[in-house]
Parts: C-alpha cells; structure tokens; sequence
C-alpha cells in the first residue's frame, strides 16, 4: 500500500516538459509560470522574435514587396511556418504537459 502511494507521488511530478535549460530560460524571462503559466504570451512572444528580424531584414534589402520572385510579403510559407507553426508546437508543449502523466498512470495501472 505504501509503495503504491510513493508511486502515486512519483507520478503527481512527472513531466516531459518542465525542468530542462530552455525551461528555466523561459522562467528567468518571465515567459513561463510554472508549471508551463503565459504560454499565450510565450506563443506570441516567440512567433514574433522569429518572423520580425525576417521582416525587418527583408525591408533592409528591399524584398519585402518586390525585386524577387516570390517577395517576402507574398510567401505564404513563411508565414505559416513562423506565425501559425511554430506557437502550435509551443502549445502542443503545454497539452503534452497536461496529458503525459495520465498516460504513464495508464501504464503503470496496466502493468
């Protein structure tokens, strides 16, 4: 009964996601609350930090709107990479979060 209860315990900690440096990074910028708070902010925050400097540098060479084949305006690819991606991949961190301990109980259940 008591070792149950101890694997019980162990298991309210687990988690895939929270512990590593780019966490506590994310901590020290105030860009996560644990467990995984603000994740909205860190998805805008993030999509920004690496579709802005790409438009800004395209401004700089003059192909945001024209003098290339496809101007950094008009490439839907990049886009959809940087600003509707990358904050997914940053959520699916939070449902991962959320859902992977069930998933181990399950298997610890099972066994």
């Amino acid at each position: 009964m008591k070792k149950a209860r101890e694997e019980h315990d162990n298991l309210k900690d687990f988690s895939l996601t929270i512990g590593g440096p780019l966490y506590q990074l994310f901590c020290k910028l105030r860009l996560i609350k644990k467990p995984l708070f603000f994740y909205k902010r860190r998805m805008m925050i993030i999509a920004m930090l690496t579709w802005l400097p790409l438009f800004l540098m395209s401004l700089l060479y003059r192909d945001a709107f024209g003098g290339v084949k496809i101007p950094f305006i008009f490439d839907l690819d990049v886009h959809v990479r940087f600003l509707l991606v990358l904050p997914l991949l940053l959520y699916a961190e939070v449902v991962a979060h959320n859902h992977f301990r069930l998933i181990v109980e399950q298997f610890i259940k099972c066994q």
